[in-house]
């Protein structure tokens, strides 16, 4: 049997740049997903109808195909981000330590490691909504990546049902509290090789009052002031939960005395606009590829970024012409500069 497929975790829509990609590279994709309409099931060779998010189903499905699968991506988030890496020690290939990745999909855990400074105890609900220094609170669920996984709330005695009814969606210990900060944020996007971690873009994140995304930036004042402490932050925290050898896009926020916080880690090929757009406009690189490239063969391409293109993708209600708009999401446009 000729071992050229890959296995793909996840076929939404940002998974369907990854998927092409593949194919372009020359290989055979097989892909999973529950949903069998997922739009990424159509462009791959091998479709596998499975619920990504249970590791031990996931195998039993692929098992089959283990002496022809080369490589394992994903673009996918949370209890993916897991399966992922056990699919890939089961098969002997390269892949994200196990420990790692459950470290990663565990918000608490990043939430008590990272964010000491603003990290509350669920178990002291009563005496936060008591405390009058806390003006706000941000719930975040371990089960739904990115902004739709978070919610804030006013931290008053009377908001106090609102919260407990929020609560009561969700499993004890699926949510994690934290102090909420008003704060400058980031998208650090990258590649960890043997130890070195190479970043390919710095994002300058502008949200709303309610931490959703109006824009991301790859040019900003604040990324050329801090260019230098985000990058060390963010390899601190690549080396302190060992997440080697694989991509990587982490979120983090920066307080008014400049200290920094973890959002939140995605150990994955990071969704579509991003590294099929964003990076390569920005910095001329395939990063998809080159994610393909890591996972599959160990090889990344040496090559430094030398300069930084002024790119912005805008969340809007109404399209504008001079913007590039991008399929998968419904409201977003690219500025080319």
């Amino acid at each position: 049997m000729k071992k050229n497929k890959i296995l793909n975790i996840g076929s939404g829509y940002y998974q369907v740049s990854i998927i092409k990609e593949c194919k372009k590279m020359g290989y055979e994709v097989i892909s999973c997903d529950i949903n069998p309409n997922a739009p990424g099931l159509k462009y791959a060779d091998k479709k596998i109808i499975v619920d990504c998010h249970n590791h031990i189903e996931v195998f039993k499905k692929i098992k089959k195909y283990k002496e022809e699968i080369i490589g394992v991506v994903s673009g996918a988030s949370r209890s993916a981000i897991y399966t992922t890496a056990f699919i890939a020690k089961k098969l002997n290939l390269n892949g994200l330590n196990l420990k790692t990745a459950s470290s990663v999909i565990n918000k608490n855990y990043i939430s008590e490691k990272f964010n000491k400074k603003i990290y509350l105890q669920l178990s002291e609900l009563k005496k936060i909504n008591e405390n009058n220094d806390i003006k706000k609170i941000v719930i975040k669920s371990n089960n739904i990546s990115g902004q739709n996984g978070i919610k804030i709330f006013k931290n008053r005695i009377k908001y106090n049902k609102k919260i407990n009814k929020y609560f009561k969606k969700y499993e004890t210990g699926e949510l994690n509290i934290e102090k909420y900060i008003n704060g400058k944020h980031f998208v650090v996007t990258g590649l960890s090789f043997k130890n070195n971690h190479i970043i390919y873009l710095i994002m300058f994140k502008n949200l709303d009052k309610n931490l959703k995304t109006n824009s991301l930036s790859t040019v900003n004042k604040f990324i050329s002031i801090y260019k230098n402490n985000i990058i060390k932050y963010t390899v601190s925290v690549l080396n302190k939960i060992k997440l080697y050898n694989y991509p990587f896009q982490i979120e983090i926020f920066m307080d008014q005395k400049k200290n920094f916080y973890v959002g939140e880690i995605e150990p994955a090929i990071t969704g579509s606009y991003i590294s099929e757009k964003l990076i390569p406009y920005a910095t001329g690189r395939n990063f998809i590829k080159e994610c393909i490239n890591l996972l599959v063969s160990s090889k990344v391409e040496k090559e430094q970024i030398r300069k930084i293109k002024n790119v912005k993708a805008i969340f809007k209600n109404k399209i504008k012409k001079k913007y590039l708009s991008f399929e998968n999401c419904k409201y977003a446009y690219i500025k080319l500069s």
